[in-house]
């Protein structure tokens, strides 16, 4: 079943670098969400970079899903990733993304 995800116009985080030997000048995480809710599936990191003299936009992508998914910018699919990839955190390639913990929290010394 394909659920068309929507696009999340208010960023989810948005960075500036006013220190202009940085190489970084603009940046932000965006998200697409199902239509229901705002929970995100798929990151989408615009950046604006020096490259010499001139600035340039630059974007990736990741998912927050373990389910197929893909975007199109202007009719052509720019990224796709499959439902059965594995994710690679901690060296831990052997199950499917989203499964597995990442990390554990440390529990306070009174236990919570």
């Amino acid at each position: 079943m394909n659920v068309d995800l929507r696009f999340l116009s208010k960023p989810l985080y948005r960075y500036e670098v006013p220190d202009e030997g940085s190489s970084i000048v603009d940046g932000a995480v965006f998200a697409y969400a199902h239509k229901e809710l705002d929970d995100p599936e798929v990151l989408l990191i615009i950046e604006a970079q020096r490259v010499g003299h001139e600035v340039r936009w630059h974007y990736a992508l990741a998912r927050l899903t373990d389910r197929e998914a893909w975007v199109k910018c202007e009719g052509k699919e720019i990224w796709r990733t499959a439902a059965d990839s594995a994710g690679i955190f901690d060296g831990v390639t052997t199950k499917p993304y989203g499964v597995f913990i990442v990390k554990m929290i440390p529990r306070n010394r009174d236990g919570r």
